[in-house]
């Protein structure tokens, strides 16, 4: 009887353990402008046409715009399927003897709503500074990842919009 109280003591402790890959702790100041400010070589036209076009390669909806003040927000929703294949095990275990009040200890997986806001701010005429700001499910968060994939995509997106310049062509001598 000790051993099964014990046991189960050591799994409940144990399942208190699980932690989130996301953090929401406060970096520094200076860890914070890192992840979150980028430059793009390119004109704050071409920076937010590219920004818009990553938000939409990357999945997110576009929820609000503003070209003349350089904001960009957008957000997208993951998880979705996670969640109810969890529930459909958890109902699935709930008919099996014993196993069932287990399915009470499974923590719920809920969906997670990812909301990016873009700040674009000229330096130059040919240099625009990209601030991140990210939230998870009304959070703030900070996630390199994500802002990291954002980051490329717009980068890849401003490099189409800019297009590639040609030199004047080349004439042939006869």
């Amino acid at each position: 009887m000790r051993f099964n109280v014990l046991l189960t003591m050591l799994i409940l402790g144990l399942m208190g353990c699980v932690t989130n890959s996301v953090s929401s702790q406060d970096p520094t100041q200076l860890g914070t402008r890192q992840i979150e400010v980028r430059t793009l070589e390119v004109s704050q036209n071409t920076a937010y046409n590219a920004a818009m076009q990553a938000f939409f390669s990357l999945g997110y909806s576009i929820n609000h715009t503003d070209k003349s003040s350089g904001i960009i927000t957008g957000s997208r929703t993951t998880g979705t399927q996670e969640a109810k294949d969890s529930q459909k095990t958890k109902s699935i275990l709930g008919f099996v003897p014993y196993v069932g009040m287990a399915t009470l200890l499974m923590p719920n997986k809920e969906p997670t709503a990812h909301q990016v806001t873009m700040f674009l701010q000229p330096v130059s005429p040919n240099r625009t500074q990209i601030r991140f700001k990210m939230q998870a499910n009304g959070e703030a968060v900070w996630d390199s990842i994500a802002i990291d994939q954002l980051w490329v995509t717009t980068q890849r997106e401003a490099m189409l919009e800019s297009g590639i310049t040609a030199k004047a062509p080349v004439k042939n001598k006869k």
